[in-house]
């Protein structure tokens, strides 16, 4: 830890390194309780690859010094990070805050550019530090031993906590064993609109997450041609990314569809859904029903003609 400064340190300003761990991608990362990063708004957990491991932990001595990567910043909801292990294909990690508060746990498969996905294991009561050992495979029936610091319990009724009794054997720590939990998923709604016969109708579709979460979700969505078309003017394009915000579990996004007088069946248009950030998608594409709303007319003249005296006349 950084002199004068504990690990503790409400600001998120503590330095205290709490994992070591071979990612995926072969990287060596030191993953930090502290700080929690940026130092103007510390709501990132940090991790920092060492480019020379190999050289750093070969020969007699090792060869140094380290050489560090560019920062990794993690979003766990506003936590640090107490612990990370990682297998061949994905890391967990336990996020806990600097000092008080809820701890939870998160897989991230290893790369700067993906976010982390908070897992549902119920932590309460707990105050986990360390993963004894990392499934090969990690899915929601995952069972992960987890151990608790309890440094700060007193046990013996005497107002000594038990991190400074005087022998090592009265000091105590907690193992339980945690299901991991379901990862959150994002799903789309399939929805209708009457045509029109000018202008343009917004259409809304709503994109749910399964469960609140307490890190930012993200998703990106693109509209696509159904048996509506752009190239005849049916509906107008719509992109971008739907972002949820700690606890929100819908979001909606719109499609202006163009209005006309051309009698024509019902058509749709699709809304596909595609990287998505914090969470996985189970349903990926909803369809827009078009409903037109044109109709045929018809209509007869009337006419006259002379009677005539006999036969029939046309």
């Amino acid at each position: 830890a950084a002199v004068g400064v504990i690990p503790e340190e409400p600001s998120g300003a503590g330095f205290n390194i709490e994992g070591l761990a071979i990612a995926p991608n072969g990287s060596a990362y030191l993953a930090f309780r502290a700080p929690i990063v940026p130092a103007t708004a510390r709501t990132r957990a940090l991790i920092v690859s060492i480019n020379n491991l190999a050289a750093l932990v070969s020969g007699n001595p090792s060869a140094g010094p380290a050489s560090f990567g560019a920062p990794i910043q993690l979003d766990l909801g506003g936590r640090g990070i107490r612990s990370l292990e990682c297998n061949a294909s994905e890391c967990l990690i336990i996020a806990g805050p600097a000092s008080a508060g809820s701890f939870r746990l998160y897989t991230w498969n290893g790369a700067a550019s993906s976010k982390p996905v908070e897992r549902g294991a119920d932590l309460s009561g707990l105050n986990p530090e360390a993963i004894v050992e990392l499934p090969a495979t990690l899915t929601a029936a995952s069972v992960i031993e987890i151990l608790s610091d309890l440094g700060d319990s007193v046990f013996y009724g005497d107002g000594v906590i038990a991190k400074d009794l005087p022998q090592d054997n009265w000091k105590k720590f907690r193992s339980d064993r945690i299901t991991l939990g379901a990862a959150p998923t994002l799903s789309i709604a399939d929805a209708s609109v009457v045509e029109g016969n000018n202008g343009s109708a917004p259409v809304q579709l709503t994109v749910t997450l399964s469960a609140p979460v307490s890190n930012t979700v993200t998703v990106d969505y693109a509209s696509g041609d159904g048996t509506a078309t752009l190239a005849d003017g049916d509906y107008q394009s719509a992109t971008g990314t739907l972002s949820f915000a700690p606890g929100q579990t819908s979001a909606t996004l719109t499609v202006p569809i163009n209005g006309d007088l051309t009698l024509e069946p019902a058509e749709t248009v699709s809304i596909d859904l595609s990287n998505a950030q914090g969470a996985s998608i189970v349903d990926a594409q909803a369809l827009v029903t078009v409903n037109n709303d044109d109709s045929a007319s018809v209509a007869i003249d009337s006419v006259s003609v002379p009677e005539g005296n006999s036969g029939s006349s046309t």
